[in-house]
């Protein structure tokens, strides 16, 4: 090629290969047979040599004659004349198809093998003929928390448990000796810190000619199985005692009730130690029963049923019966599982409850009576505020928001949702305690006494209407509040009278660190007021003067009438 990257020449093998001519090859239509994918990227690379002078070498596909792509190696190097300029360039294409391909081979083979053994269940780890670690997979790094650098040649030992780790090294270098196939258990520190068991097991690795070329093994986590295995001995051990400590007749039957096994407490119930078969034993009323109950069991089928007996006492014992098969490994039954159980006490408790629950339905019966009879009203809710009762009076004070069993109480009332009545009702289910206030009700615009009692159930509430009562005391406080202020305060101006400026005086006194003053006042001429324009006019100045004084005093001062135009103010300070 020229100094600017065009051909001038290639050899026939290029025409021979790629099916162009020789014409069409010159200048920069080689480029037409570049693989379209590569096209632009060889090219810019050309053009970098071209513009630099430095040697191109690189790694690219073009199409041959028959449309089939092959891989190729370009090198060309620039000719320079004296003064170092570039004057031509000379290249070859080395044919590296079949060494691409088996790279190409190779890296997916190696990306196969890391996906499978990333995506495996257990850990994937291989090393070399000298027995050093040359590969984990991503299961041993998250099952152990390790880098992938911490983890190769010997530094997997560092996650073995200190009281484990000698043995596990001595195993496999002992199996390692003799190329032999590995496997071993011990405790792994895990990424979380904690210790667990696995397994470890690996496989020798030999080459074509039979050369040993190391290990390629599995780390499992059998943390799981070591602990079911332990619970599985310990159920066994369980179950024996479950078995000898039960207050129940447990017994197992062939599948004819003979009786194979029986627990201690089958001697104590029956009262003594019962062998043969197992229908034969029961009273013969239930015989009858009893074989078709092992009949069913036969089938598969579990049973149930009740018998009694009259005891060495005399007195009578009810026992109820549980039938079950017990399956052999393919599900047919192979023996018969009796349980008995002694339900004497359940019976007579049964009567009892039955008799109780008579005796319940006549008090709730009563109860309601006396609900539907009470001055309160009564609403019960359930713990999802669903309304569950409510009486006659109930109906009637809340008939504005249209109550009904199964209601929601908070949508008959939503504007009371973050109320005070919900803030108690709350208060009163979560602390189990019952709660009593008084409050007034916007929406029926009324003040209620409220009493709201927690059941296991819900709340029972309690109400009653005080809106009258709440007035009454409501004019009774105005009322004392008023002839409290009168007792203290003259009528006709409204200023404190002589018992308000005697209790002021004592306390200014007693103040004795404070300097004070008390000054005393009378109007001169004022009975000729009186006398001349009337008693009406002389109040008016009264009024006037009380006004006057006390837009000149301070606010910490007191200006007192003592009586007819008699005035006195207290300085509770004179700084």
């Amino acid at each position: 090629a020229d100094a600017e990257g065009m051909v001038l020449d290639v050899g026939t093998r290029w025409c021979e290969r790629t099916g162009l001519t020789y014409e069409e090859t010159l200048g920069r239509g080689f480029a037409t047979a570049l693989h379209p994918d590569e096209r632009a990227e060889v090219l810019g690379q050309w053009q970098h040599a071209v513009q630099t002078g430095e040697p191109c070498s690189l790694e690219c596909r073009y199409i041959q004659a028959d449309g089939r792509d092959r891989w190729v190696h370009v090198r060309a190097t620039a000719r320079r004349d004296d003064e170092g300029r570039v004057i031509r360039w000379y290249g070859t294409l080395e044919d590296i198809h079949d060494r691409k391909l088996a790279e190409i081979a190779l890296r997916e083979s190696e990306l196969r093998f890391r996906v499978m053994s990333d995506d495996a269940p257990v850990a994937i780890w291989m090393c070399d003929a000298d027995g050093l670690g040359t590969f984990v997979s991503r299961g041993w790094l998250e099952m152990t928390g390790l880098a992938e650098a911490e983890s190769l040649g010997h530094g997997w030992l560092q996650a073995v448990h200190p009281k484990d780790r000698e043995r596990a090294g001595q195993e496999f270098m002992a199996a390692h000796a003799l190329c032999q196939p590995y496997r071993t258990e011990f405790r792994l520190r895990r990424a979380d810190g904690s210790w667990g068991w696995v397994i470890d097991q690996g496989r020798p690795r030999f080459g074509v000619d039979g050369s040993f070329l190391g290990y390629v093994g599995s780390v499992t986590d059998i943390t799981e199985r070591r602990a079911m295995e332990a619970a599985l001995r310990e159920s066994e051990a369980f179950a024996r005692s479950v078995l000898e400590s039960s207050p129940n007749c447990i017994r197992v039957l062939d599948l004819e009730g003979s009786l194979q096994f029986m627990n201690r407490a089958g001697y104590r119930i029956l009262e003594a130690e019962q062998g043969g078969n197992w229908a034969e034993n029961l009273p013969v009323d239930y015989a009858d029963e009893a074989r078709q109950a092992l009949a069913m069991a036969k089938a598969g089928i579990p049973s149930q049923h009740e018998a009694h007996r009259i005891m060495r006492s005399g007195a009578v014992q009810w026992l109820e019966i549980g039938i079950v098969p017990i399956p052999d490994a393919d599900g047919r039954p192979a023996r018969i599982l009796s349980i008995a159980h002694d339900v004497t006490d359940i019976r007579q408790a049964r009567e009892a409850t039955e008799q109780a629950k008579q005796e319940a339905e006549a008090a709730a019966a009563r109860l309601s009576s006396v609900l539907e009879s009470t001055m309160d009203s009564v609403i019960v809710v359930d713990r999802d505020w669903r309304l569950t009762y409510l009486n006659g009076n109930a109906s009637r004070a809340l008939a504005a928001r249209r109550p009904e069993i199964g209601i929601n109480l908070w949508d008959m009332f939503p504007e009371e949702v973050e109320g005070i009545f919900a803030r108690q009702y709350r208060r009163a289910l979560a602390q189990q305690l019952p709660v009593a206030f008084e409050e007034f009700l916007p929406a029926l615009n009324a003040w209620f006494e409220v009493q709201a009692y927690p059941t296991p159930e819900g709340l029972s509430i309690f109400f009653r209407d005080i809106t009258e009562r709440r007035r009454a005391e409501q004019d009774r406080l105005l009322a004392q509040e008023k002839i409290t202020h009168m007792a203290r305060h003259d009528v006709l101006t409204g200023l404190p009278n002589r018992v308000l400026f005697r209790e002021r005086l004592e306390r200014a006194v007693a103040e004795s660190y404070v300097s004070k003053a008390v000054l005393y006042l009378d109007l001169d001429g004022f009975k000729a007021v009186n006398d001349t324009l009337g008693h009406p006019a002389g109040d008016a100045l009264l009024r006037l003067v009380s006004e006057r004084l006390q837009g000149v005093v301070r606010g910490s001062d007191l200006v007192a009438r003592l009586g007819g135009d008699e005035f006195a103010i207290v300085q509770a300070s004179c700084a």
